[in-house]
């Protein structure tokens, strides 16, 4: 059984253009110290876990109002079983969107290889360089498990985001501009501001990353590059 942890009846801003419920699972492969759901994905064993048909019976009720379920965590793709359990939320109707760390790109591969998937969110903590990555991401990590999950979205087989947090700690403008040259030509990709509730993993304000982000796009023409 999945550890879903929680659900959020309704969020405007989670998928895109949809009004959609959100799903926490617990459980994640890597320990970020900014993390905004660190008890969530550190320590899931302290939540209990919800009842899978009733999550499903919930969302039956809620077809009318919702267009779209999100999975998010911690780290969804963590557990195999999750294909089975998004299959069946597509087989309601719904547009399923999956945030993910990128670190599992065999179980990515077999989610998008199943069509039950509509969008992909992958989050690219720094440069893919494996000494800042894994500071960044609280273990040490093999970085060619990342590239290989930019690789398999940059194939375009699914809807697909990528996103950094800009957090001065872990990430510079340098990082970011290597991140934009090994992700060209992606569908999307957002600059996120840091969490202003974590005082010691704060970024550069608004405003900087808005005048950062116009010599990102003089250099790289034509990228789709966000902010939010």
């Amino acid at each position: 059984m999945l550890p879903i942890k929680g659900i959020r009846a309704l969020s405007l801003i989670d998928y895109p253009k949809h009004l959609s419920a959100v799903l926490f699972l617990g459980g994640c492969n890597f320990k970020c110290p900014f993390c905004h759901n660190y008890d969530l994905a550190v320590y899931p064993e302290k939540m209990e876990n919800l009842d899978e048909n009733s999550v499903f019976s919930e969302l039956e009720r809620r077809k009318k109002i919702l267009e779209a379920v999100v999975i998010t965590g911690g780290e969804p793709l963590l557990y195999p079983e999750v294909i089975a359990f998004i299959a069946q939320i597509k087989k309601m109707g719904y547009l399923v969107k999956v945030d993910t760390n990128g670190y599992t790109p065999e179980l990515l591969e077999k989610v998008i290889e199943t069509g039950s998937v509509d969008f992909i969110s992958m989050d690219i903590k720094t440069a893919l360089e494996t000494e800042k990555y894994s500071k960044a991401a609280g273990i040490k990590v093999d970085i060619e498990k990342i590239k290989q999950s930019i690789q398999i979205l940059l194939k375009n087989q699914v809807e697909y985001e990528f996103r950094t947090t800009w957090i001065s700690k872990f990430v510079s403008f340098e990082d970011i501009l290597q991140i934009c040259s090994f992700i060209l030509p992606a569908q999307a990709y957002y600059i996120q501001q840091a969490n202003e509730g974590l005082e010691e993993f704060q970024g550069p304000e608004i405003r900087e990353i808005e005048k950062k982000s116009l010599i990102i796009k003089e250099k790289f023409k034509d990228f789709n590059l966000f902010i939010r």
